[in-house]
């Protein structure tokens, strides 16, 4: 018989896994290409073509999201995710998923990190945003800043939304990006981790 295999999901990494979970649903939710901003672009020709991209050089842009003023709204804490319902493994830990030999597990003992402080930031400006009542630029901007950075290091930390990660977001947006592909970069670097406002490491 094969010795059974346990992941232990970001265990050591990771000591709030309700938010990571919840920052993790609330991504999936919220990319709607309905709510995207365009960047509608015109080439000599006069051909227009709509694009999340920039426009090419040689084209003329009209952005349908342009950066504005973020208005202050109410961005409420991540939601306490209750695991009590999982079944769990010989240590008393929560079992997310099985297969085969292969059980993934949370430890919620473990020490926080930057993961930990991305995914509550990510779970409370995502959670806040309401297209058309709450845009994403209102909810970042009104979400509480954390008061050092290197947070996931304070005693009493509390989950805010790094100063080094709303200047990055901001700076894009100002660049033209649309609200969704600036906070996926500010954040998560557009899948480039070692570009995110705080990088692994």
């Amino acid at each position: 018989m094969p010795d059974q295999t346990t992941f232990i999901g970001f265990a050591s990494t990771l000591c709030a896994p309700r938010w990571l979970l919840a920052g993790i649903a609330a991504l999936l939710l919220f990319v709607s290409p309905a709510h995207a901003g365009l960047n509608k672009c015109q080439d000599a020709s006069g051909r227009v073509t709509y694009t999340d991209q920039p426009c090419p050089a040689s084209s003329t842009t009209t952005s349908t999201s342009a950066a504005r003023e973020p208005k202050r709204v109410e961005v409420a804490p991540p939601p306490r995710v209750d695991l009590s319902g999982l079944p769990k493994d010989a240590q008393g830990r929560p079992i997310l998923s099985r297969s085969g030999d292969a059980t993934i597990v949370l430890d919620p003992r473990g020490a926080p990190g930057p993961t930990n402080v991305l995914a509550a930031c990510s779970s409370m400006v995502t959670r806040c945003y309401k297209p058309g009542e709450r845009e994403l630029d209102d909810c970042f901007a009104s979400a509480p800043r954390c008061a050092s950075a290197r947070p996931w290091e304070d005693p009493a930390y509390k989950p805010c939304c790094p100063e080094a990660c709303w200047r990055q977001f901001e700076a894009r947006r100002k660049a033209g990006a649309t609200p969704q592909r600036a906070l996926d970069q500010a954040l998560f670097g557009g899948g480039s981790p070692a570009q995110s406002c705080l990088p692994p490491g």
